[in-house]
């Protein structure tokens, strides 16, 4: 769990030195590592940290791309959730005019799309 401990180290870090920015971004990773492995419960309280700050802040392009990943979250664990974080991603993709991201994120019950596009992690050890 190399990227857990990466994005864990630059959480600290963040809060530290009072980067809220980069705290919500790496709190939307250590959601999707949670997510990836299966720990939805802890996926759902890092994204939901993630939104509280994205609002404080005012930050609303982050929010899109967390709230996706929270109704992906919930849509993984059945959860009726997924649904309502799905509404409000769309809604804010098409006000920034990431139109691919509003289409692509539109959830119907009979097909929900899980798997639209691999997760980015802030904190990926750095090989090079």
């Amino acid at each position: 769990m190399q990227a857990g401990n990466a994005c864990q180290a630059a959480l600290i870090l963040f809060r530290d030195n009072n980067d809220r920015s980069g705290e919500a971004a790496t709190l939307d990773s250590l959601g999707n590592l949670a997510r990836h492995a299966g720990d939805h419960r802890g996926a759902r309280a890092h994204y939901r940290q993630a939104l509280d700050l994205c609002s404080d802040l005012g930050e609303t392009y982050w929010k899109a791309d967390i709230l996706d990943h929270l109704g992906q979250t919930h849509a993984l664990a059945d959860e009726p959730q997924a649904r309502a974080a799905w509404h409000r991603a769309p809604e804010l993709y098409r006000v920034q005019h990431r139109v691919e991201d509003a289409s692509s994120t539109n959830w119907t019950p009979s097909v929900p799309r899980l798997q639209r596009r691999p997760a980015t992690w802030c904190c990926e050890p750095f090989d090079g």
